[in-house]
């Protein structure tokens, strides 16, 4: 009995790890970019009226988007390191048995 119930939850367990992902199309890119971008340029409002020195250098450093996009771009190189190491893991499994 115990048998029988490990097992199914082994299996079960097994068929929750599969996974089918599907890729993104380039029209949901298109508009995941251009969504992006409105965001982006709400974020940073143009300035009301004639600004200072110090206002345009803190507003340089704050909304710098070639900054940012190399942040972003390290986050998501740094997810991809770690999504490559977890498809390491079923290889791994399978040579250690």
């Amino acid at each position: 009995m115990h048998l029988r119930m490990l097992t199914a939850a082994v299996c079960l367990g097994l068929g929750a790890c599969t996974l089918n992902p599907k890729p993104f199309t380039a029209e949901e890119n298109t508009a995941r970019a251009a969504a992006d971008l409105a965001q982006i340029e709400t974020f940073s409002p143009p300035p009301a009226g004639p600004i200072t020195l110090e206002e345009a250098e803190a507003r340089a450093l704050a909304y710098n988007l070639d900054n940012r996009l190399q942040m972003f771009n390290a986050a998501l190189q740094d997810r991809q390191l770690d999504l490559t190491k977890l498809d390491m893991l079923p290889n791994l499994t399978a040579n250690a048995g």
